[in-house]
């Protein structure tokens, strides 16, 4: 998916609010201590997002805008989670952060800003960041 195709997508939502938008698109979030321990930060199953209980907020809300992406994205185009499985799992994860960094900067000027210094302040970890940089840069 071309990033124009992701800016479409992020255009049409119509808050600044991550937990209003889960609620417009029916998805529920349910905390969970038992992923604290894990690797993932978070998964959706269906309309329910199970998410890590111990993230900071701001890395909570890119998590969620992530998972958001999935649904709109993916989900909705029936390309469904069995992506784990699929040779497409890093660029539909890509995606998904791009779709994430997306809606968190929709009211700033982005140009001449360093992407990846921007990314980190939001509380996206910096090899997160890394490949938003490197897919936003490819996309040109």
């Amino acid at each position: 998916m071309k990033i124009e195709e992701i800016k479409k997508v992020v255009q049409t939502i119509n808050s600044s609010n991550i937990y209003e938008l889960l609620k417009e698109n029916n998805l529920n979030v349910v905390y969970s201590d038992i992923l604290n321990n894990r690797k993932l930060d978070a998964t959706l199953f269906e309309n329910i997002i199970l998410i890590k209980s111990n993230l900071t907020p701001e890395y909570e809300q890119f998590i969620l805008y992530h998972e958001l992406g999935h649904f709109l994205l993916h989900f909705q185009s029936e390309e469904r989670y069995s992506f784990y499985l699929s040779k497409y799992k890093n660029r539909i994860e890509n995606e998904a952060n791009i779709f994430s960094f997306l809606c968190l900067t929709r009211d700033m000027d982005l140009t001449n800003t360093n992407i990846i210094e921007l990314s980190v302040q939001l509380g996206i970890p910096s090899k997160i960041a890394s490949k938003i940089y490197e897919y936003m840069l490819l996309s040109l």
